[in-house]
């Protein structure tokens, strides 16, 4: 029988990580790598500076990301964005209850595990409408 994956970080534990031990901002990036890959978010934040594709409280392009996630194992599945639903707020009424997305809206990259968004865009009443959805799946 498969053990239910305890995880190391929520979105609230990360995100006042930033604000309080590195005065960061702009960062749902580094959330999002840390949330996917269960790191901590001083491990993602180093990942993504040293390979150059985040400077302090910038953004980080959705290339730039997709190429983290697949050095680390990851397979990124295209998904119909419609099947959910097109905007943020559809998508948390028909919230996959397994598995892990990201999702890229304009400027802004939310993550979800095992049913929950992981990050204040994805509050129910954000009508941020949704670019691309990818289901990641581990290559292991």
């Amino acid at each position: 029988m498969k053990k239910h994956k305890v995880f190391k970080h929520s979105y609230d534990e990360l995100y006042k990580v930033g604000k309080k031990y590195y005065s960061d901002y702009n960062f749902c990036a580094v959330i999002a790598m840390a949330v996917i890959n269960d790191w901590s978010f001083g491990i993602a934040k180093a990942k993504l500076e040293s390979r150059g594709f985040r400077k302090r409280g910038l953004g980080v392009y959705p290339k730039h990301s997709h190429s983290l996630l697949v050095e680390h194992g990851k397979t990124l599945v295209p998904m119909d964005a419609g099947h959910y639903g097109k905007t943020l707020l559809t998508f948390h009424r028909n919230i996959p209850k397994v598995g892990r997305y990201i999702i890229h809206t304009k400027e802004h990259i939310t993550a979800v595990r095992d049913g929950i968004v992981e990050d204040a865009a994805g509050a129910s009443t954000s009508r941020k409408p949704i670019r691309a959805l990818y289901k990641i799946v581990d290559d292991s």
